[in-house]
């Protein structure tokens, strides 16, 4: 089965230097204690103007990927980092028992655009921990590319839990197939798309039952992102923003 989320479902949140568009990949799934999915709890859309500051602010329990397309972020952090990162410089937060960062947009490199995906640890408490993965290309073309993934996978960027992310810039038709005993997560970061019948645009996204398989076809580009999860895997709830508390 495929479920659709509209862009316009997403919650908006901040101001117009710095703007929020949530979307809970659970929102249609019929179960209002949980508007999450699995292990995925919210990927926020953010539109962020040079010069803007995120002040140094907490996270606890939380797996943060940050996933630019545009601009560039200088990140600091109570583990000792400042990274500039950006959209061929990704970055993964793993909070653990607790981490502190702030983010800067410098002056004059223009706006971020740019998704940052809270994901649930497999348990509450762990070692904070914060890494870094440069790409070797902006766009993998017509490819699915592993970006983040738990810690058995050969993702470059590790989470701790039962996820795995890819993305994909896709110029032509394009396949998709969900992994036996997996659910998929399909989010539509720019362009439009057609599957089957229905047209998904930019911020769109789709929630995928195991042994799915899907075509996508481009119109005529997308940028897409893609996640699949265990939901029989064990995930912790007591972060607060992945755990939508």
């Amino acid at each position: 089965m495929i479920t659709i989320n509209r862009a316009k479902q997403r919650q908006e949140f901040g101001r117009e230097d710095f703007h929020i568009k949530s979307t809970f990949p659970g929102v249609n799934l019929g179960n209002p204690d949980d508007l999450g999915l699995a292990q995925l709890g919210r990927v926020d859309y953010s539109e962020i103007k040079e010069g803007f500051v995120v002040k140094m602010h907490p996270h606890k329990n939380d797996e943060i990927f940050s996933y630019l397309r545009k601009g560039t972020m200088t990140h600091e952090d109570t583990n000792g980092n400042i990274v500039e990162i950006g959209a061929t410089n990704l970055m993964m937060m793993n909070a653990g028992s607790g981490i502190f960062h702030e983010e800067t947009v410098p002056k004059n490199s223009g706006n971020v655009e740019m998704i940052q995906i809270f994901i649930r640890p497999q348990a509450d408490d762990l070692q904070p921990n914060v890494q870094f993965s440069k790409l070797e290309n902006l766009n993998s073309v017509n490819n699915w590319r592993l970006v983040a993934g738990s810690n058995n996978s050969d993702a470059p960027l590790k989470i701790n839990g039962e996820i795995n992310v890819w993305d994909n810039h896709i110029t032509s038709l394009t396949d998709l197939k969900v992994s036996e005993n997996k659910i998929g997560f399909l989010y539509i970061f720019d362009g439009e798309v057609k599957i089957g019948n229905d047209y998904l645009y930019k911020g769109d996204s789709i929630v995928l039952d195991e042994n799915i398989k899907i075509d996508v076809a481009s119109l005529p580009t997308a940028d897409l992102v893609y996640f699949e999860m265990d939901s029989s895997a064990k995930y912790s709830r007591s972060g607060a923003y992945s755990g939508l508390k």
